[in-house]
């Protein structure tokens, strides 16, 4: 082998792994933590997104286990970066067993989402990508549990994270 054809193999192999190292192989996992900041059964304490080239999956956390007919999850996802909740994905205990789905604001639903359990204290939803229509914004999540029984989101009945704005997403 010439010192041509020697340094030619290396630069050919350099270039092969900045090329393979530039192709993103789907998002590493992101999260943040909530506070154990509310007196009930469903209170936030990990949160996490991740996706891949079709799919964006949510991971929630709470402190205490739940079981499946206690999960009323809702992630209010603001598409346009205005502050404001453009759609929901949500997950909650219905026809006697969990059922997610992506919705607008006026609870049309735009498509399937798949809930999974993740532990005792966890449950990972799963949706179309297509379905955002956007690849970076922002969210937040609600746990919502119905002391009262009206099936409404009162005061006291919810815990949010983050506790004030969104948690950024770029897919």
């Amino acid at each position: 082998m010439t010192w041509k054809q020697r340094g030619l193999v290396p630069g050919g192999i350099a270039l092969l792994l900045a090329a393979s190292a530039a192709i993103p192989a789907g998002a590493e996992p992101a999260s943040f933590s909530d506070p154990d900041d509310v007196n009930l059964p469903l209170d936030l304490k990990t949160l996490t997104h991740e996706h891949s080239d079709t799919t964006v999956t949510y991971t929630v956390e709470t402190y205490e286990a739940f079981e499946d007919r206690q999960a009323d999850f809702k992630w209010g996802l603001d598409k346009n970066n205005d502050g404001k909740v453009d759609s929901y994905v949500s997950v909650e205990w219905e026809d006697n067993k969990l059922v997610a789905k992506v919705e607008d604001t006026k609870e049309n639903e735009l498509g399937p989402a798949t809930p999974q359990r993740a532990g005792p204290a966890a449950l990972r939803i799963s949706f179309s990508r297509d379905l955002l229509g956007t690849a970076s914004y922002q969210y937040w999540v609600m746990a919502v549990t119905d002391t009262n029984g009206n099936e409404e989101d009162d005061p006291g009945e919810t815990d949010l994270a983050p506790d004030s704005g969104f948690q950024p997403h770029r897919l």
